[in-house]
């Protein structure tokens, strides 16, 4: 069942199955007939209402990919081009959500209240806000964002704090900005007690798998690339989560995004770009 504080009720909001973004509307306001999804361009037609009966066969799942990390996804999946995973860090400090999940329902609440105390949730960058807001509000956690991120038009996100630089959020756990795919994207790096070296990156990298198993890793940006990035890749990293998926012990890989000419390992591989470092899928 979706599900949705009281504070967001006086808002009429709609979901596109398609990408993922949530368009808030005034409660008396209907979505105009020109309507398009300002991520994936969709018409009104295929947003859902979000008390929509066809929403409740949408649900998220949790995979657990390394001892107290944890990848979120819709059921069923995004089409390739948009689909996207968010992740929950089970820190002894804490739960850390990085990017909301991208449905908020209460058998998903269910399940994250029973990884541990929640503490935050990291918002990658300005694209997949989504839900981040409700899932803020109904876990009574802040929410960070980067320096000059603004949403796309039509969703609703007020950050507890604006982040400009890297900050330890622990010993062995760090916020890192990193501008570029983004004006303020933010990645979190965890090197954790259980000896894994989780860099969790958004959108700032790529794993692109293509249909002939092929993976395309890319920086997910158009060129120059700045210093944040350039260091990033340079992590000891044995498990890389992005928005579009995950590569494990990806270090001798980030290490060649770092050859140079830079400029050709960067990539958006949604409009065909061929950038970044090929090899074949696992």
């Amino acid at each position: 069942m979706l599900i949705s504080p009281e504070k967001f009720k006086r808002w009429r909001r709609y979901f596109c199955p398609v990408c993922g973004h949530v368009e808030w509307l005034a409660i008396d306001q209907e979505l105009p007939q020109n309507y398009s999804c300002p991520l994936c361009g969709v018409n009104r037609n295929s947003m859902l209402a979000i008390d929509d009966p066809r929403l409740a066969k949408h649900s998220i799942e949790f995979e657990e990919l390394s001892p107290g990390f944890w990848r979120t996804k819709k059921k069923p999946l995004f089409p390739a081009d948009y689909n996207h995973f968010s992740y929950i860090l089970a820190h002894p400090d804490g739960l850390i959500l990085y990017d909301a999940p991208p449905l908020i329902t209460s058998a998903a609440i269910e399940k994250v209240l029973k990884l541990g105390i929640p503490r935050l949730l990291v918002v990658s960058h300005q694209d997949f806000v989504g839900f981040a807001s409700d899932w803020a509000e109904l876990l009574n956690i802040p929410i960070l964002m980067g320096d000059k991120e603004i949403p796309l038009p039509g969703n609703q996100i007020e950050p507890t704090e604006i982040i400009k630089e890297d900050r330890k959020l622990a010993l062995d756990l760090e916020i890192i900005f990193a501008p570029g795919h983004s004006p303020g994207s933010l990645a979190l790096y965890w090197d954790n007690q259980n000896g894994s070296k989780i860099l969790c990156a958004g959108d700032i990298l790529t794993v692109w798998h293509h249909k002939n198993s092929q993976i395309q890793l890319a920086i997910f940006q158009d060129p120059p690339v700045g210093k944040a990035i350039k260091e990033l890749l340079l992590r000891p990293t044995s498990l890389l989560a992005t928005c579009t998926g995950i590569l494990k012990d990806p270090s001798e890989r980030l290490k060649e995004l770092t050859k140079e000419p830079i400029q050709d390992k960067c990539a958006k591989p949604w409009r065909g770009d061929k950038g970044g470092i090929w090899f074949e899928g696992n």
